[in-house]
Formats: structure tokens, C-alpha cells, sequence
């Protein structure tokens, strides 16, 4: 009885959570996404080229690997954020609150909301800082990613006063992020953009492309923790090109100290 009443209580939560719309985070300490920005490119002669992408739209392109990482914290404008690493380069401060997630790139510069995992569909994201930024909510599906419940919304390009004029733009999935990893992408242009392959929670693999049905042809094999991660670098974020003798050193997203 007593081993039944648990296991309702966990289903019980678990519905509540779903219900709101938030159950999991997504900006974590060591969390790591592999993602390609895409250049347009002919169709290649085989679906199965390494180094050849489609992106959601199903357009062709030569894929460019990229590893983000979040390790360790900074305060900018008295706000304390994650320290969001680009191939080993910081790139941005992100911080999440209630399933809103926001971004700063410097000190006293404006935080520009990155993400809102509340937004139902036919809702307008908007971002504040930048007029120009503006996507709609098409629909919000459910996607089961290892063992978790995640809510994943189709974003298209909005302007006030138009009908959607570019369709489908991006996916917010909610504990992994976008095409974009811990960015989302605005391509204004038509083309292609950034696409995430995977997404590590330390060791663990929590996100493929695959686990949508919606992005084929991906090559080499994306269910590999990307080999960047594996790289070595100081507390400033630069890789290092030796094996360091001893000191603080980030290792796979993590702090790690050598005697």
C-alpha cells in the first residue's frame, strides 16, 4: 500500500509539473550541447556524406562543429549568472528563473530574455531589448527524452500586424534549450542556421536530434558526446595545448584540480 501511495504521489507531481509547463531545467552547471552552424551548399550527391546537414526547413548545408559549456558563475549589473562557454571563448552569462531564461553578454549592459517555457500556443514571444526579435507559437507537443517529459514548441517568425511570414524557425525544448543550443537562432535572411545534434547533463546524454522525428540525414552519428569536451581549459575559458602539470582546470564542463 504504502510502496503504491509513493508511486501515486510521483505521477501526481509529475502531472502538476507538466501541467505548468516547467519541469526541468535547463541552465545547468557542466551542461554541454554539440551543435553545427550550417553554410548553404548543393545537395550533396549521397543523403549520407559526412559533414552535410539539413536544418528544420530541410534545406542543404556544410555543417561547422561547435561545443557550448556552462561552467562556473559571474555577476554582471549585480545579477549572478552561468558562464556560457563557446568552443573554450566565453560568450554570454545565462540565468534562469521559473522557466524564464535570460541573457547578458557584458556588465551593465541589459539582460535580453532568451527563452519562455510558459508560452502557449498562439502566443508572441517577444524580446524587449530588440524590437525586431519577435516569434510565435505555432503548437507545443510532448516529447518523452531520457525518461523525462519535455514540452517542445514550434516557433515562426512573427511581425506585429502580418500573418507569419517565414514559418518554422526554431524548437524550444524545454530542459535542452533550441536548434540553437543555449541560443536561439534568428535567421532573417532564409538561411540556414544552427542545429543541435545533442545535449549532455555531465556524463549523461539527455537530448539527440533524433529523439524528435523531425531532423534526418545527420551525419557522423550524433549520439557521441562531442569530442571538444573533452579539451582542456584555464579558469578564463582558453583551451589549453599542453597537459597541465598542476593547478584548476576545466575538464568535460567541470572543475578539476591536478596536484
Amino acid at each position: 500500500m504504502k510502496k503504491y501511495l509513493l508511486l501515486l504521489f510521483a505521477f501526481a507531481c509529475q502531472m502538476i509539473s507538466v501541467a505548468q509547463g516547467t519541469t526541468q531545467q535547463t541552465v545547468v552547471e557542466g551542461r554541454v550541447w554539440n551543435v553545427v552552424s550550417i553554410i548553404p551548399a548543393e545537395p550533396p550527391e549521397s543523403d549520407t556524406i559526412p559533414g552535410y546537414y539539413k536544418d528544420i526547413k530541410g534545406r542543404w548545408g556544410i555543417g561547422f562543429h561547435h561545443t557550448y559549456v556552462l561552467n562556473g558563475d559571474t555577476i554582471m549589473g549585480g545579477v549572478t549568472y552561468k558562464k556560457l562557454f563557446l568552443d573554450g571563448r566565453f560568450v554570454s552569462g545565462l540565468r534562469e528563473e521559473d522557466g524564464r531564461i535570460y541573457e547578458c553578454y557584458w556588465n551593465d549592459y541589459p539582460e535580453m530574455p532568451a527563452f519562455d517555457f510558459h508560452l502557449q500556443a498562439g502566443e508572441i514571444f517577444k524580446d524587449e531589448v530588440n524590437d525586431l526579435v519577435q516569434m510565435e507559437v505555432k503548437q507545443v507537443r510532448m516529447f518523452n527524452f531520457a525518461g523525462m517529459n519535455h514540452r517542445c514548441m514550434d516557433m515562426w517568425t512573427h511581425v506585429e500586424g502580418q500573418d507569419i511570414i517565414d514559418g518554422l524557425v526554431d524548437y524550444w525544448i524545454e530542459g535542452v534549450g533550441c536548434m540553437g543550443g543555449p541560443h536561439s537562432p534568428f535567421w532573417w535572411d532564409g538561411t540556414p542556421g544552427s542545429l543541435l545534434l545533442s545535449c549532455y547533463d555531465g556524463d549523461e546524454c539527455i537530448f539527440t536530434a533524433e529523439d524528435l522525428n523531425q531532423i534526418t540525414n545527420i551525419q557522423p552519428a550524433i549520439s557521441e558526446k562531442p569530442s571538444s569536451s573533452q579539451k582542456i581549459y584555464d579558469l578564463q575559458g582558453r583551451q589549453l595545448t599542453t597537459t597541465p602539470q598542476k593547478g584548476l582546470y576545466i575538464v568535460k564542463g567541470k572543475k578539476m584540480f591536478v596536484k
